[in-house]
């Protein structure tokens, strides 16, 4: 199996001296599938930062094969949408990849599509449902099509049909070979 992420004694600690994680080994293979489970503030959301090269440990090192950059859903969906309507938001996150327009525009409908956003494409972002605003920020991640994908509290504001469809999201890009952290 092919290694794409090392994390080798990671240490993350804040300025006020609060130890988020201590000494964390371990590594992500290509088609995994992790679930990363712990109580409130035991460091989960710091870990999966670093894994997506956000923020830095302190110590240790976390080394991503080059072609496997992540794309991180945050927990907090609001801070994570940048639109003023579902499609513009997709659309900024493409556009970052200087992308021919016609390629753009079909990475954002498939990912708007894949999410049950397709039809509130115009909407107000701003206005949209909590768990809507969780499958926006999911549908941004998409349309980047990026190998390594990690959902930080992926069901979170989430209604039932808004769980299977994320669920059924996550179960499609297993089948096509991804790699995801929960």
């Amino acid at each position: 199996m092919q290694k794409i992420v090392q994390i080798q004694k990671i240490s993350r600690r804040f300025a006020d001296r609060t130890v988020a994680l201590d000494c964390v080994s371990f590594d992500i293979y290509k088609g995994d599938f992790l679930l990363v489970a712990g109580s409130n503030g035991s460091g989960k959301s710091v870990l999966m930062s670093l894994i997506a090269q956000l923020d830095e440990p302190t110590s240790g090192n976390v080394a991503v094969q080059k072609g496997f950059e992540a794309g991180l859903v945050f927990q907090d969906a609001d801070s994570q949408i940048l639109g003023e309507t579902p499609w513009e938001d997709v659309m900024f996150s493409v556009k970052n990849f200087r992308l021919p327009k016609s390629e753009a525009k079909k990475r954002a409908t498939a990912a708007l599509e894949k999410t049950g956003l397709l039809e509130k494409k115009d909407m107000s972002a701003r206005t949209m449902s909590g768990g809507e605003k969780r499958r926006l920020a999911v549908a941004g991640i998409l349309s980047m099509e990026r190998e390594l994908l990690i959902f930080d509290e992926p069901f979170a504001n989430l209604d039932w049909p808004g769980v299977r469809q994320v669920t059924a999201i996550m179960k499609e890009l297993k089948a096509q070979g991804k790699t995801r952290m929960k």
